[in-house]
């Protein structure tokens, strides 16, 4: 049977280093015969080539803007209009069907080839657009007045929970927009990594993991903080990621605080499957973050280890009924991991085991059928 459409673009400006959203989501485009191939469209590092067959039906392009990324404002303009361009020169020669922007920065250049080339635009946001950590002042504002004025011309919005999807319905009236959450696929794990071998951690001590962003609004100074003045080291903190507090976190490591860069998204279920608890203390530093329901507490279950997370709405509506994890405020996170029982683990590890393949991307990919059948209703003839 022919896929509904020939060509889906999906754009985002990082280097498809650690997207496994986006990996996931173009997999199951091609796998569920929605689009008969995927171009990825990403910026182009030193090091890294330019182009890659990621899978059958799934290509990426790096772009390379001459120009680098940097803290300077017009460096990162020249860049976005390099890279802009480049979007809009592939586009005019390839023709895509549908082309999904994920983020508000990719927003205006998806709109632009909508007007050019009649290309149908979904907007594929991962977090509350205008609502972020970093969105702060002016460019609050800016993001605000943009995202407003060009909402209309989205044909579809995808979104990472049912809170952000309500926030979105109620601020500017859509009707076509679907909440498809960040959930791993089920798999069986390899054999988990022996962090107790690995850092010389005692059999009897309770081994904490966080996986993700090392950057400010993840409460990641708490977490350290909190490692560091417990009544007793028999609980060690593992941090595996990347981001701009690295560095500052590496010079605080200690006995019972341990700092790892990021591994393959391929490794990194098999990384966690090695520690007793995982950790996503999020701080509510803003709406995005509040309303957020963190893929990684999805990596926590799929790979069989319960966790502690800020009790936020949407983990609340996922779980509060169900013993899986603790879900906590910050400053109860000391007293939480202190008082935490071996027998406590491993009652909410059976549960895990017992009923995580309720929430997997299985189920998730195929609410993308809906998505592309209605756009595939609406393509003009």
């Amino acid at each position: 049977m022919d896929p509904l459409f020939r060509l889906n673009l999906h754009v985002y400006p990082t280097t498809f280093l650690n997207e496994s959203r986006i990996l996931r989501e173009s997999a199951a485009l091609i796998d569920q015969g929605l689009v008969g191939q995927v171009l990825l469209i990403g910026l182009w590092s030193e090091g890294l080539p330019e182009e890659e067959q990621i899978r059958p039906g799934v290509k990426l392009r790096r772009i390379n803007t001459s120009f680098s990324k940097r803290n300077s404002r017009w460096s990162n303009l020249l860049v976005f209009v390099v890279f802009y361009f480049r979007i809009l020169q592939l586009q005019r020669r390839l023709r895509a069907d549908i082309i999904n922007v994920h983020s508000l920065t990719m927003l205006p250049v998806g709109t632009i080839a909508k007007w050019l080339f009649g290309v149908k635009l979904v907007y594929d946001a991962h977090e509350l657009e205008t609502e972020t950590h970093a969105s702060q002042g002016l460019r609050k504002k800016l993001s605000k007045y943009l995202e407003r004025l060009l909402i209309s011309q989205v044909d579809y919005m995808i979104v990472v929970s049912k809170s952000i999807e309500e926030w979105y319905r109620s601020v500017y009236h859509l009707q076509n927009i679907a909440t498809i959450r960040n959930i791993p696929a089920s798999r069986t794990l390899e054999s988990p990594v022996d962090f107790r071998s690995m850092f010389g951690i005692e059999e009897d001590a309770i081994v904490f993991i966080y996986v993700g962003l090392i950057s400010g609004g993840r409460g990641i100074p708490n977490l350290v903080s909190t490692f560091q003045h417990q009544s007793t080291h028999k609980h060690h903190l593992i941090l595996i990621g990347y981001g701009n507090m690295f560095e500052e976190i590496s010079r605080q490591e200690s006995s019972n605080i341990h700092l790892m860069a990021a591994v393959s998204p391929s490794e990194v279920l098999s990384y966690v499957a090695g520690a007793d608890i995982g950790l996503s203390m999020i701080e509510n530093s803003c709406l995005s973050y509040y309303y957020s329901l963190p893929n990684k507490v999805f990596e926590y279950m799929t790979a069989g280890i319960p966790f502690i997370c800020s009790n936020f709405p949407e983990v609340s509506r996922e779980f509060n009924s169900s013993d899986l994890c603790w879900l906590i405020s910050e400053n109860e996170l000391l007293s939480t991991i202190e008082g935490i029982s071996q027998a406590e683990i491993q009652r909410k590890k059976s549960n895990i085991l017992r009923l995580r393949n309720q929430w997997s991307w299985q189920h998730e990919q195929t609410l993308l059928i809906p998505v592309y059948q209605n756009l595939k209703s609406t393509k003009p003839e």
